[in-house]
């Protein structure tokens, strides 16, 4: 949420900056999801890297950063950018679901294919 946040701020357009903000495509709510989904299977998240999404991040900022000057063409780096997160998120939400339903955790599966939808509707 808060690389996507960044992002916004540094779009050109008034449209860009309102795509990219997280309660655009419910983040704050996805992550609300994932707590109960933690909750549900007795878990503590664990702050471990994942190496493909500090790879996103990194590529985010450096776009962020490249040009100190707002234009379309910054806007188009960005939207690229954050498309790149929402496919990520997209993904992970899909198999995360995928195994909640395959282990027959109902609530679970339930929460985390509404994650999925939402990124869906956002990508779209």
């Amino acid at each position: 949420m808060k690389c996507l946040t960044k992002l916004s701020y540094a779009a050109f357009t008034d449209e860009l900056r309102s795509g990219l903000t997280p309660e655009s495509f419910d983040q704050p709510q996805h992550s609300d999801r994932l707590k109960q989904c933690f909750k549900l299977a007795q878990l503590k998240p664990a702050k471990t890297a994942d190496e493909p999404l500090i790879s996103l991040f990194s590529q985010a900022e450096l776009t962020r950063k490249a040009s100190r000057v707002p234009s379309i063409y910054r806007d188009l780096c960005l939207l690229h950018s954050g498309l790149k997160i929402l496919n990520m998120g997209q993904c992970a939400s899909h198999e995360l679901f995928l195994m909640a339903a395959s282990l027959g955790q109902d609530l679970a599966a339930t929460l985390l294919e509404q994650c999925w939808k939402d990124y869906q509707n956002a990508y779209n």
